[in-house]
Formats: C-alpha cells, sequence, structure tokens
C-alpha cells in the first residue's frame, strides 16, 4: 500500500476515490458483540495477483533500475485500467468487547486476507 502510495504521489497523481473516509452509525443493540469493521483493499488491474504481490513485496531489495521500471509498468496500468479494479486483501476486526462495550484498544486488522 505504502509503495503505490509514493508511486502515484511522485507523479502527481491520487488514489483512486474512496467511498467512506469517515462514518458515525447508531448500534441499537450495543451488547452484541457480533458488530465488525470490514476493511477491503482493491488494486488496479495489472495481471496476475502472485506476480504482483511478489514484486510488491521485494520492492525495498529492488535495484533503482528495477524500481523505476516497476513505477513505469503501475502508472501505465493505472492510466488503462483504473477503472478495473480487483479484491487484493480484506480484514474485519471486532468493534466490542466480549462484555458488549466498545473497545477501548486501537482498530487493528490482524489477519489479512
Amino acid at each position: 500500500p505504502r509503495v503505490m502510495e509514493t508511486i502515484l504521489a511522485k507523479r502527481g497523481l491520487k488514489p483512486g476515490p474512496t467511498p467512506c473516509t469517515r462514518a458515525l452509525f447508531s448500534v441499537s443493540a450495543p451488547k452484541k458483540t457480533n458488530v465488525y469493521l470490514v476493511l477491503f483493499v482493491y488494486k488496479i488491474l495489472q495481471g496476475p495477483l502472485d506476480k504482483v504481490w511478489e514484486q510488491y513485496s521485494k520492492y525495498d531489495s529492488l535495484s533503482t533500475k528495477e524500481k523505476r521500471s516497476l513505477d513505469m509498468k503501475a502508472q501505465e496500468c493505472l492510466k488503462r485500467f483504473s477503472d478495473y479494479r480487483q479484491l487484493f486483501v480484506w480484514s474485519a476486526c471486532p468493534i466490542f468487547d466480549g462484555q458488549g462495550n466498545l473497545s477501548s484498544e486501537k482498530v487493528k486488522f490482524n489477519e489479512l486476507y
């Protein structure tokens, strides 16, 4: 995620539209603990997911030339396929603790699927 933000920022581009950046909800039965915050991360169409993941997971260890090439490819894909997105990862975390109280801990997405 940070890599794409860096790539886009260098080109003067912003990430795609986010449907919701802030929200306020009323929970009518707060004693129920099955309320979750769900996070979906999408990526632009850029090829097979396993190849894309491999490239970005090794980004820090790439040479400057390889990084530049990957940046150019990402920029080209963004221009051509920005309307075509696919699910990259998703996660969920509970909003309430085991007693039905609003969790006092920071929201953490421990598992990514």
